[in-house]
């Protein structure tokens, strides 16, 4: 089974995408049982990061150029996700949600994706 990826790097920012989309969309915040989904705010914002994200991976292969989009659209993820989870964790008897914590690591992936490909001794 072939995926249409050419390069590992390819398949982790693809997981790193995945990780946005489903974080965006699972609870950043709970408190008293209640959960709010990242969904209800910012969280659409970072959905829509993910997607664009997904679109770049398919129209720009990585040999031709696609080596800063992904850092950037992961630096706007962890952003946009990281004053949420600050501004969640001042809240009293709010915790911040699984989705939040998703969203944010699939931003750093993004963001170290560079790095990330050198590990794979990838270009």
């Amino acid at each position: 089974m072939t995926t249409g990826l050419k390069t590992k790097k390819e398949m982790v920012v693809l997981i790193g995408a995945i990780l946005i989309i489903i974080g965006s969309t699972l609870p950043w915040g709970t408190a008293f049982g209640l959960e709010v989904s990242g969904l209800e705010g910012d969280g659409v914002y970072t959905l829509i990061l993910g997607i664009v994200s997904i679109i770049l991976l398919a129209l720009v292969s990585w040999e031709s150029g696609n080596k800063i989009g992904q850092p950037i659209l992961g630096i706007i993820v962890i952003v946009i996700a990281g004053n949420v989870f600050l501004d969640v964790r001042d809240i009293p008897f709010v915790s911040v949600g699984l989705g939040l914590y998703l969203t944010i690591l699939g931003g750093i992936i993004l963001l170290l994706i560079p790095l990330i490909g050198k590990t794979l001794n990838e270009d």
